[in-house]
């Protein structure tokens, strides 16, 4: 009686696909989620460094001073598309940046530190709940 039931193979590959399926989705947000993650630290640098660079030199009246950085890089990221608030990101002028014996003194450095929400963080197991960049740039001499 069993016999005719093990040789009959029908529905098998939908009952594999049900077991695999799961984990492929799962895969599949992730690896969406994790570049999301990573495009949008990478536009974040690029707002701190425009920050940065703008309080170093500040060749501009929006430049003047670290609100003015601060209003900057906040501008350049809403313009990649980050929604940052000016409470994320702080501006600093003449100070030393890095650690040890990398630490160079003189730099204007701009920070943004914001929260990361994701669309999966239901559904997966993150890590990813903070992002935190920093950019220096060598202050512009005192003439």
């Amino acid at each position: 009686m069993n016999r005719p039931f093990r040789q009959d193979a029908r529905g098998a590959a939908a009952v594999e696909f049900a077991l695999i399926a799961p984990l492929l989705i799962a895969t599949i947000f992730g690896v969406i989620e994790g570049a999301r993650y990573i495009w949008t630290r990478q536009a974040l640098q690029q707002a701190a460094f425009v920050g940065a660079r703008c309080l170093s030199l500040g060749i501009t009246a929006n430049c003047a001073n670290a609100a003015a950085a601060r209003a900057r890089a906040v501008s350049e990221a809403r313009q990649i598309g980050i929604p940052v608030q000016p409470s994320y990101v702080t501006a600093e002028g003449p100070r030393t940046c890095g650690t040890g014996t990398s630490a160079v003194s003189g730099m204007s450095r701009v920070a943004i530190t914001m929260p990361f929400r994701s669309a999966a963080s239901g559904f997966l197991p993150y890590r990813f709940t903070q992002i935190a960049v920093d950019a220096c740039f060598p202050a512009k001499p005192s003439s």
